[in-house]
């Protein structure tokens, strides 16, 4: 039973085996971490009533990850093209 009153959505999402893991790894509830995704979304994109400090934190520190992957993703693609293991090069 809920502890929130409100509105539901019922859907389902497929997630990878490792993802699962680590939801039942830490005992998250796949719903509240719904909902601070949600809320982190909706701050992003500039809702006034989810733009808390928490949330702009969470903003932050989401940007900073996916440019460092980024960044990681374009290092490797460059050390293919040196080390030639790019298959793509020179066709």
């Amino acid at each position: 039973m809920s502890k929130r009153a409100g509105n539901s959505i019922i859907t389902s999402v497929s997630v990878s085996k490792e993802f699962k893991e680590f939801l039942m790894k830490y005992n998250l509830s796949p719903t509240e971490v719904f909902r601070k995704g949600v809320a982190v979304s909706l701050c992003e994109l500039g809702e006034k009533q989810y733009e808390t400090e928490l949330n702009n934190l969470r903003c932050i520190k989401s940007k900073l990850v996916l440019k460092e992957l980024e960044t990681i993703n374009k290092l490797r693609e460059q050390l293919k093209i040196i080390t030639g293991e790019d298959e793509n090069v020179g066709n």
